[in-house]
């Protein structure tokens, strides 16, 4: 799938979500895209509230095909719903567990984890805090992307 498709799909899920009332935020490959830190995602991760789960299966399920997904024993996130569609996965994940070093370190969503909107095509879509990813990476051994992240900081990017 190309990225212009990708990102059509970004547009079309943000907006559902929050014609729903549902605060969201794009994270991972996907926010790192959107900020030009990566030219390339594969997936779209996006972060929502516990609370919101339930119309969040609704309004996905209109959307989108629900698959099963295998979830890290590392993780223990609330909310964790893989959903497809036109061939690209999109992650809800809520709730954000990681356990590291024995430790268990919650990650919980809401407004103030909305570093900002971008337009794209009349849609204003959430995008997440590149230090929350760069924290949420570090803890789950991505250290490329910690290193990706690091360097766009470096260079004045947010």
């Amino acid at each position: 799938m190309t990225q212009p498709n990708k990102i059509g799909i970004l547009i079309r899920v943000s907006k559902a979500l929050t014609e729903a009332g549902i605060v969201h935020a794009v994270g991972g490959s996907a926010m790192l895209h959107l900020k030009g830190i990566v030219s390339t995602f594969d997936d779209i991760d996006i972060m929502v509230r516990v609370m919101d789960k339930k119309v969040i299966e609704t309004v996905m399920g209109r959307l989108a095909g629900r698959v099963t997904s295998p979830v890290d024993p590392a993780y223990g996130t609330c909310v964790f719903m893989t959903y497809e569609l036109e061939g690209c996965r999109i992650e809800i994940i809520g709730g954000y567990h990681v356990r590291n070093d024995s430790k268990k370190r919650t990650f919980v969503f809401d407004t103030h984890m909305i570093e900002r909107h971008v337009t794209m095509d009349g849609v204003s879509v959430p995008l997440a805090y590149l230090s929350d990813w760069e924290t949420w990476y570090a803890l789950i051994g991505r250290d490329s992307r910690v290193s990706e992240i690091r360097q766009a900081v470096g260079r004045g990017l947010r």
